[in-house]
């Protein structure tokens, strides 16, 4: 079966294989530690291989306390200010899944204490972005502090979810669309 006119006309330039060849070469390299010469397979995880460390629960407590703080405000407004329940209710619902995952590892520290409610709703949106800002600083933190490389990455992430909807948040403040 002959080949379309168009594939014809467009013949692969010399410029294109050359800036391939470096890409193809790169394929076969392999990325991180060498190895020793040792080619005896890991060690199969223990019980106690996955166990957070006492420090890691702790920063989870404290991670949950801060998660279950800020979905309390945001339930508290949403219910309080329907115009925003549409794009609190996503803020909503991650919460709820950071929290479910958080107190795999940790228990809360307790009840989380709310503040009032604002009348109106722009101060309420002010209120819940300033929450949001703190439980994001508490999130990176306790990334950063975290001894388990896995735990770090999962409070990290949460961390960059929370950023995330708070651009969204800020963007409803200025009278943008969420």
């Amino acid at each position: 079966m002959p080949l379309p006119p168009t594939l014809l006309a467009h013949p692969v330039r010399r410029r294109t294989t050359l800036a391939a060849a470096p890409l193809l070469a790169l394929a076969g390299c392999r990325w991180g530690p060498e190895d020793e010469g040792d080619d005896q397979p890991a060690p199969a995880p223990t019980a106690t291989t996955g166990a957070a460390p006492d420090d890691d629960v702790q920063l989870a407590g404290e991670a949950l306390a801060a998660t279950e703080r800020a979905a309390a405000l945001v339930t508290a407004v949403s219910s309080g200010h329907p115009g925003l329940s549409a794009a609190l209710d996503e803020v909503a619902a991650m919460h709820e899944a950071h929290a479910d995952l958080l107190a795999e590892t940790g228990e809360s520290t307790g009840e989380p204490s709310l503040p009032a409610v604002p009348a109106k709703p722009a101060p309420a949106l002010a209120l819940v972005l300033t929450e949001e800002r703190a439980l994001q600083e508490t999130l990176t933190t306790a990334a950063g502090s975290a001894a388990s490389g896995p735990f770090a990455r999962a409070l990290a992430s949460m961390a960059a979810a929370v950023a995330q909807r708070r651009v969204v948040l800020a963007a409803l403040q200025k009278g943008g669309t969420a």
